[in-house]
């Protein structure tokens, strides 16, 4: 036992404060004692040396479920407490708890509501500081290496909530990293972050990378799915909504009737809906102008468009801008193909023309039978149920705060 602790035997009272002596910096005694009149027991050290204590209580048997310090209130009073700790400056700690055992679960500081009803609470945190950075409970892990925890929770019923943050006008729950991860969710077979309000759901913000990422690392068959990201809603709304341009790598397929649409300003300034036309298999189209020489003309492929279509096989639509018996397209090859007025040997019209030609390389085969890829079914769009408790622990009718009176 340290010396210069203060120590006592036990004593009991009723409405009068038991005599103790207390241990000063020379380690004599002093009466110098606080003047709170209904304590049973006062214990004061004045030394500044390491690890000197007012009370120390040590268990000192190598099993059984004993305590070194135990406080025991048995008021119904709000405030009560069993055991209080009470810092008033510096960088000090109100009630410090250690364990230096390497033990699973070992624990510095347990506290432990054992009433099986009722909102309580097992260890409660509070600050009532406005300064930045004042926190009600804070949970840290020191060490530079391993899978450590600073704050862990841990709930039993399916219906409970192992850590939960409430902010009322202020944010939730806030997870910030330096190099790494700032919130990290998993599950094991539900909903890793759920997320509602009647305004956004989830907001992802980037200043310079990705705002969302949405990613499936199984491939999956078309009925075992495996979505990077799923998006519903019910109608008149928009399962999505982009503000931008879109970028796809895959294929893009569309389910429903409606064909797919794009949208232009009317002259009186609405907004009107275009309809994309549909093929049976994959093509290429391009457009463009000629004119005849002779009765005759070549035209060359744009380079660049050659360089995507099957020159193999393509058609040519000719429009003629003047009367000259019809045209006809006499040669194709994958570099141009070759006009011809049928009546007019001296034609020298104008004329446009529209390609079609198959897609270099394309695999997609012609009115291909397609197997819709399994959605989610209503009970999946289920969100999850959430505990129908309180939103809030009940608060203190009064702060917990003693007054500390002047010593005498």
């Amino acid at each position: 036992m340290n010396t210069t602790d203060a120590v006592t035997s036990i004593y009991k009272t009723f409405g009068g404060l038991a005599t103790l002596s207390v241990v000063n910096d020379s380690g004599g005694t002093s009466s110098h004692l606080f003047n709170f009149s209904a304590d049973a027991i006062q214990a004061i050290t004045n030394t500044r040396e390491a690890d000197a204590a007012g009370v120390r209580g040590v268990a000192s048997a190598a099993s059984g479920m004993t305590y070194g310090v135990m406080g025991l209130t048995l008021s119904a009073t709000t405030n009560a407490s069993g055991v209080q700790g009470l810092a008033t400056q510096g960088a000090t700690n109100g009630v410090w708890g250690e364990n230096t055992s390497t033990s699973q679960t070992a624990t510095g500081v347990y506290g432990l509501a054992s009433s099986s009803s009722g909102a309580t609470v097992g260890v409660w945190g509070r600050s009532t500081s406005s300064t930045d950075g004042a926190t009600g409970t804070r949970g840290e892990a020191t060490a530079p290496s391993g899978a450590t925890t600073g704050v862990l929770g841990r709930v039993s019923s399916p219906a409970g909530i192992a850590v939960r943050g409430i902010g009322g006008s202020g944010v939730g729950v806030f997870g910030g990293s330096s190099n790494n991860i700032g919130v990290y969710a998993d599950s094991v077979s539900s909903t890793a972050v759920f997320a509602t309000s009647p305004a956004r759901g989830v907001w992802g913000r980037t200043t310079a990378g990705i705002g969302v990422f949405a990613q499936a690392t199984a491939g999956g068959t078309v009925q075992n799915r495996s979505y990077g990201l799923y998006a519903a809603a019910p109608g008149p709304g928009w399962a999505g909504y982009f503000e931008g341009n879109v970028y796809v790598t895959g294929t893009v397929t569309q389910a429903g009737d409606a064909p797919a649409a794009s949208t232009a300003k009317a002259a009186d300034g609405s907004t009107r809906t275009l309809y994309s036309q549909d093929s049976t298999e994959p093509v290429v189209e391009d457009f463009g102008e000629g004119k005849l020489v002779g009765g005759r003309a070549e035209v060359r492929l744009d380079p660049d468009f050659a360089a995507i279509a099957d020159g193999g096989a393509y058609h040519v639509f000719l429009t003629e801008y003047g009367d000259d018996s019809g045209l006809f397209v006499e040669t194709r090859t994958p570099a141009g193909f070759t006009v011809r007025a049928m009546g007019s040997p001296s034609a020298v019209s104008a004329f446009s023309y529209w390609i079609v030609a198959k897609r270099k390389g394309a695999t997609g085969k012609r009115l291909e039978k397609l197997e819709r890829p399994k959605g989610l079914s209503a009970k999946e769009l289920e969100p999850p149920k959430l505990p129908e408790g309180v939103t809030t622990p009940e608060k203190p009718a009064t702060e917990h705060k003693p007054e500390r009176r002047d010593a005498r």
